[in-house]
């Protein structure tokens, strides 16, 4: 269904009709969602984004549409009243609107059609609003950054004829980011920053300037002056902004020693295999089962299929010690690593862990690693804070204070940095286990020097 023809466009009504002084993006804002496109808006504070566009929209919807229905929502209750239906309700005497009813989170007109606004907590009555012929729907997302991917399920379950997604910019993850990165391709996107908000007041960005000591850099700053995506606040290890950019940016990948590493799932968590090829790693695979037997099963074929051997592969001891003691019956000895052993750097860290997880961090921010591209990975890799012990060395946050604030285990993050760790550390294979490896057969996932044999390879099987 094309979006129905009205009479003005959202901007030609907010300038004659509502004699709205507009900016140059809030005309071309408002020009995109009149034209039915799927438009998102990501601006500064107190730009006009929402007492302005919004309110200008869904005057103009209900004016060019009497019996049409607005749908709004926002991730704050607050900015819903007060700079939306507080703002169109200023306009409640104009001859335009004359019958119309102006509620606290509504709007009626006597044609039937209406403006309703919606708590984020109430996401699941979106579900089953669609366009109909009879009644144009406008569908707006406010204050987009603090809205769940779940909610915005039930919102992608709407039809709506015009659809509009705003927000100050938040962190680099989640639906809006999205929008303006992966799936940039099905959406009119416009980012605005201070440059195009002259009201905006200088002092205060000024002061905002110099109370951070990073200055632009600050991640405070970015997001509320510039409309950037940024994310590091200094209590994660690894952060999100520099993983987007080893991943956008990656280095010449340079195959070098191959070390594969399997962190084995506790309960509830999955399990997952990591391998690395010199400078890149790959996410071989994951799974959540609740028979070890099943998992065991899973790793040894890729271990086959993959060509890996006993000393290219290392584990996590933990949850996997009997695991890996099922694999040796199977020829494969793995290099059992404990998180708690002691660090190279025993001066700057806790544990071998938390060395781990600041070396690949520092790889990142180097642009020296090649990273699987998977949204649950990069989550995972910058979840995790960074804490001290009494000696002042870092440490990991613990996985049940991570639990306790709603973030799971990093299982695939785990796999990919114990693969990219344990390069060159040697299975730890002894003389006595040697005849017992087994050589994998199948295909490669990297190409590496063919294995050569003086007798029977079957020998060695």
């Amino acid at each position: 269904m094309t979006a129905p023809k009205a009479q003005l466009s959202p901007p030609a009504f907010a300038l004659s009709a509502l004699r709205m002084p507009l900016y140059s993006w809030q005309i071309e804002t408002l020009t995109a969602v009149g034209k039915g496109m799927p438009t998102a808006l990501l601006a500064p504070n107190g730009s006009g984004k929402s007492s302005t566009v919004l309110t200008a929209l869904i005057l103009w919807f209900l004016s060019e549409f009497p019996k049409g229905r607005a749908v709004i929502t926002s991730g704050s209750w607050a900015q819903l009243k007060s700079q939306i239906f507080d703002s169109a309700k200023r306009s409640q005497y104009h001859p335009l609107f004359r019958g119309w009813e102006f509620l606290e989170s509504a709007i009626k007109t006597p044609a039937g059609g209406s403006a309703t606004g919606f708590s984020v907590d109430e996401a699941f009555k979106l579900e089953g609003h669609h366009q109909r012929s009879d009644s144009p729907l406008l569908l707006i997302v406010d204050e987009a950054k603090a809205i769940s991917d779940l909610v915005f399920e039930a919102i992608d379950k709407c039809t709506p004829t015009f659809q509009i997604i705003v927000s100050s910019a938040g962190p680099s993850a989640g639906k809006l980011f999205r929008i303006f990165t992966s799936e940039s391709q099905f959406w009119f996107r416009r980012k605005v920053t201070y440059l195009e908000c002259p009201h905006l007041s200088e002092t205060k960005r000024l002061i905002d300037l110099e109370t951070y000591p990073a200055g632009e850099a600050s991640t405070f700053y970015r997001n509320r002056w510039l409309s950037e995506f940024a994310t590091d606040s200094g209590e994660c290890l690894i952060s999100l902004d520099a993983i987007r950019e080893c991943v956008a940016d990656p280095p010449e990948w340079k195959p070098g020693v191959v070390s594969a590493f399997c962190d084995f799932a506790g309960a509830g968590d999955e399990s997952a295999l990591a391998v690395a090829n010199g400078n890149k790693v790959d996410l071989i695979d994951h799974w959540r089962h609740r028979l070890t037997t099943v998992s065991t099963g899973r790793f040894l074929k890729w271990f086959r299929e993959l060509w890996l051997q006993s000393h290219q592969i290392s584990g996590d001891q933990g949850v996997g010690y009997q695991i890996m003691d099922v694999m040796q019956e199977s020829g494969y000895f793995l290099r059992r690593c404990n998180n708690n052993d002691p660090a190279v750097r025993s001066d700057v860290y806790c544990n071998q862990i938390a060395e781990w997880w600041d070396n690949f961090g520092i790889l990142i921010g180097r642009k020296a690693v090649i990273l699987p591209n998977n949204e649950t990975l990069f989550r995972q890799l910058s979840d995790r804070r960074k804490e001290y012990d009494s000696r002042g060395r870092v440490k990991l946050e613990p996985k049940e204070s991570m639990r306790s604030r709603g973030v799971s285990s990093p299982d695939l993050a785990d796999a990919v940095i114990g693969a990219m760790c344990c390069q060159g550390s040697g299975g730890g294979i002894t003389a006595e286990q040697l005849a017992g490896i087994k050589i994998g057969t199948g295909r490669m996932l990297f190409p590496m020097t063919p294995v050569t044999f003086e007798e029977d390879p079957d020998d060695y099987r």
